[in-house]
């Protein structure tokens, strides 16, 4: 199962803000295996538009796409 660490949360968050999504990812407990949620900061945007952005990000990334196809 792919990690998703904390350097890549900070990632995550500038790409929404790239995208002009006013969303920030959060770690619960800051334990990111227990979880991450959304939180909306400003306007709010259509989920499956912050869902695919994100996802085209993680396709990208050759260790996390690598970690996946391994689960």
């Amino acid at each position: 199962m792919p990690t998703l660490h904390f350097n890549l949360i900070h990632e995550i968050n500038q790409l929404l803000k790239k995208n002009q999504i006013d969303y920030v990812l959060h770690s619960h407990s800051g334990c990111t295996s227990c979880g991450v949620y959304l939180e909306c900061i400003g306007e709010s945007c259509d989920v499956y538009r912050i869902v695919d952005v994100i996802n085209e990000y993680l396709r990208g990334l050759e260790s996390f796409v690598s970690d996946m196809n391994h689960a």
